[in-house]
């Protein structure tokens, strides 16, 4: 008996590494893609990531590097300081300003912080890669080759094919052990390999201490010990508060075979299974290490790669699998390599591209947020001086690389957004007092590693935008409304949104007209055509973000019976704001003030923010409002036509959320075009301009976009196919959450034909607004009744209810 069992167990064995059978190079993973050359920088590398720490696989088969970042690891250059006291010269500034002196007024300031020993313009903390984790596997004849990512798993994975066997080496960041888990197999043939840690940048590395003048860094430390090698790292600046290093590990073990130690490496020969466990942390305290126990939390964690990545799984693919998107683009031209993809120059719109776009955007987003959103570069990073520091640019960026979230039925990413923000509260508010001598809360048009103002020069005056705190009361309510949390509403949403009016009390003056005067102020980073200073009064924008505030605090205050006694002064505050404005050509314009002229060859698009999630009622009430939106729009296409879409892809996604919002389905679709041809790496990362900058901007914008086309809601109403264009005649797309708590299980679309599979979260009534008559409308589940307009329903649900409704139109969805 023992001898028949010990029999199937050398069966079994010798089938798990027979041949070809467990590596096959060619296959394409079904929610992935497959790239047939490794990485030529590391902003082509694979991306893997659980929203704390990173992993850059750039996939060379001998000699490769997988690049470890951290999602706290900002490198302090500049100390923060105390804002610049603006708001003690701040009747000055505004008088300035009133004169029409804007660049002076820009300059002062700038000469104030001069004056106050600041010594010049100070950049945000970069984020940094930690170390490079560097496999050396010898050198031999690649005889076929490929890379891939699989989305639903997250393993980043590399495979070539030599005389001597097929191999594979697959990484994945876990969600549940918080490591980097790194496993290398072959088909049968014995796996060997060098594995060490160093710095990013080699070249001035030449071992033990690293002492790298001039880069911030102070020290680097790499020691072995058995199974293990270690990495510390010191900063050359330390201040309070932040971080003053960083410490990790690497752990090496294998199924079989022998191990032997080098020089601050590991060697292994004739393993069956090499498997790698490598973790890195911040430290707030390096004069106390703390390299023992992360080197004893690494052996606590059991090297069974399929249990590591079962676990994993459970909750990164339980995120992913939410959504998905089916356009016609088929498997069999998805499953081609990524090159092949991004290389036809046919032009329009593939199906198949943006289908596996709107995966791996999706992928990316849940990939790196965790203890914060994502940044302009998600959580990873591979050079010390990363564009615009790799910062939270907040904006413009990082509102687009969030915008997904809740639309793509993954709320609770939204939730390390607020964290954020809500630990740095005392520097947003040091920012209202020391700029605007205003109370409540001031947060920066930039930052990393605290909350302080401290970014601005005259071209870019970014202590004048005082939209922050308003753009993100928004998202805080939007969160409630896509789930109905109530408590959320009351003990977060609501006491941010407070503190965000509370500024706009102290900081907004009468103008001679009775109503409120924005100045300072900012659209970013335009100036007006006439006007060569970005220096401002009365941004749109900033108009917009302070009214949608107002309505939402008012609101909110009903639903949850708080602020009764304030509810009439910020209505007061809302009746006082300014008008939006149309120029002589009927054009929305982008400042409320006499004398400043558009200037629409720019790539932002800040005057139409009232049209980027809820239509700004006055839009809704106003046709003219909504036509001179509509011939912005035109103008901005205009100009990005002339550069085949241009550059900076958030600007264009938000031009897209607002063409999306009033019907411009041709542009929407010439911008999904654009965004899907011009703005991805062949990792598929996304990128900030054509070809160039590794960006996760679009990354969250891109099914935003496609979602947006597809569906439009606020509470009470649920609009189908806003900005459906007749390129995508069928389809669907399947996990949406709309604002009122309702969940779309499945929106399908064929011309005419709809059906619809959706659930509620609460008992509610809701009007089901169609693009065309409605000749014929079957449902399970709720009630559905006329309501007077043709194309139209009233559908009345229950909460948990399941809703299925097959609705035949008398006009295409398109049309």
């Amino acid at each position: 008996m023992k001898n028949i069992i010990w029999i199937m167990v050398i069966f079994l064995v010798s089938c798990t590494y027979m041949p070809g059978s467990i590596i096959d190079i060619d296959k394409t993973p079904e929610r992935g893609f497959r790239s047939i050359r490794p990485a030529e920088s590391w902003e082509e590398s694979l991306v893997a990531g659980n929203g704390i720490m990173g992993a850059l696989v750039m996939g060379y088969p001998f000699s490769d590097t997988i690049t470890v970042s951290h999602s706290l690891l900002y490198m302090p250059i500049k100390e923060p300081l105390t804002p610049v006291n603006q708001g003690e010269h701040l009747d000055h500034i505004r008088s300035m300003m009133l004169e029409g002196d804007f660049g002076d007024a820009s300059q002062f300031v700038v000469d104030l912080s001069h004056r106050e020993g600041w010594g010049g313009k100070r950049w945000t903390d970069p984020i940094i890669p930690a170390f490079d984790l560097v496999i050396g596997m010898g050198h031999d004849t690649t005889e076929e080759y490929a890379r891939t990512t699989n989305f639903l798993t997250g393993e980043a994975a590399v495979k070539w094919r030599t005389p001597e066997g097929v191999f594979e080496r697959t990484t994945f960041v876990s969600r549940s052990e918080n490591v980097i888990v790194t496993r290398i197999i072959s088909d049968g043939s014995p796996v060997s390999g060098r594995f060490g840690l160093a710095p990013r940048h080699r070249e001035s590395w030449w071992g033990g201490i690293d002492r790298r003048e001039g880069t911030g860094i102070d020290e680097v430390i790499i020691a072995t010990e058995e199974n293990c090698i270690t990495y510390r790292s010191s900063f050359q600046n330390r201040w309070d508060g932040l971080i003053e290093g960083y410490e990790g590990a690497l752990k090496v073990t294998s199924r079989g075979g022998d191990i032997d130690y080098g020089q601050d490496e590991i060697i292994v020969k004739g393993a069956d299974e090499i498997i790698l466990l490598t973790r890195v942390e911040p430290s707030y305290d390096y004069n106390s290490s703390r390299t023992g126990e992360i080197i004893a939390s690494l052996a606590n964690i059991n090297p069974d790669y399929e249990n590591l990545l079962e676990s994993h799984r459970h909750i990164h693919g339980e995120l992913f699998s939410r959504s998905s998107l089916d356009i016609g683009g088929g498997s069999e031209r998805k499953s081609l390599p990524v090159e092949e993809l991004l290389g036809d120059n046919s032009g329009g719109v593939d199906p198949a591209l943006v289908e596996l776009q709107f995966d791996a955007a999706r992928y990316n987003i849940i990939s790196s947020t965790g203890i914060n959103p994502p940044n302009l570069q998600g959580i990873w990073s591979g050079t010390l001086t990363p564009p615009w520091s790799g910062d939270f640019t907040l904006n413009g960026n990082v509102p687009v690389a969030v915008s997904s979230m809740l639309c793509a039925n993954m709320p609770e990413m939204m939730l390390p957004l607020f964290d954020m923000l809500e630990r740095h509260m005392d520097d947003f508010r040091l920012n209202a007092e020391k700029l605007y001598n205003a109370g409540g809360i001031h947060v920066p048009s930039r930052m990393s590693s605290h909350g302080l103002n401290n970014h601005f020069d005259a071209i870019w005056p970014m202590t004048f935008w005082t939209a922050g705190a308003g753009w993100y009361s928004m998202f805080y309510y939007d969160y409630y409304l896509h789930t109905g949390d109530m408590e959320f509403l009351t003990g977060r949403a609501l006491p941010f949104m407070e503190e965000a009016v509370a500024f706009y009390e102290d900081f907004l003056i009468t103008g001679q007209d009775g109503k409120y005067m924005f100045v300072p102020s900012y659209s970013p980073e335009n100036n007006p055509g006439n006007i060569p200073y970005q220096a401002c009064i009365n941004a749109t924008m900033d108009v917009m973000v302070a009214r949608q505030l107002l309505r939402n605090i008012i609101e909110a205050s009903e639903l949850t019976g708080l602020n009764s006694d304030r509810a009439e002064k910020w209505q007061a505050m809302l009746d006082k704001m300014p008008a939006y404005d149309l120029n002589e050509r009927g054009e929305l314009r982008e400042w409320i003030w006499p004398g400043m002229e558009e200037n629409h060859s720019h790539r932002h698009v800040s005057q139409l923010y009232a049209l980027f999630d809820i239509m700004d009622p006055e839009f809704r009430d106003k046709p003219e409002l909504t036509e001179g939106a509509r011939k912005v729009i035109n103008e901005k296409m205009r100009y990005r036509r002339e550069a085949d879409g241009g550059i900076m892809s958030f600007g264009m996604v938000q031009l897209a959320f607002a063409a999306a919002m009033i019907g411009e389905a041709d542009a929407c679709y010439d911008m999904l075009g654009w965004l899907s041809r011009n703005f991805w790496f062949n990792n598929m990362v996304s990128t900030h301009d054509p070809g160039h900058i590794f960006n996760l901007d679009l990354s969250g914008g891109f099914p935003a976009v496609i979602v947006k086309m597809l569906a439009y809601s606020e509470p009470g109403l649920v609009k189908l196919f806003p900005a459906l264009p007749e390129g995508l005649p069928e389809g669907k797309i399947e996990g949406v959450l709309l604002r009122g708590n309702i969940r779309v299980n499945k929106l399908e679309w064929d011309h005419t034909r709809v059906s619809i599979e959706l659930q509620s979260g609460l008992d509610q009534g809701f009007l089901l607004d169609m693009p065309a008559i409605i000749d014929e409308i079957e449902y399970t589940g709720g009630r559905v009744s006329e309501n007077g307009d043709p194309s139209s329903r009233w559908v009345e649900v229950e909460a948990g209810e399941n809703v299925n409704m097959d609705i035949m139109l008398r006009s295409a969805v398109y049309e």
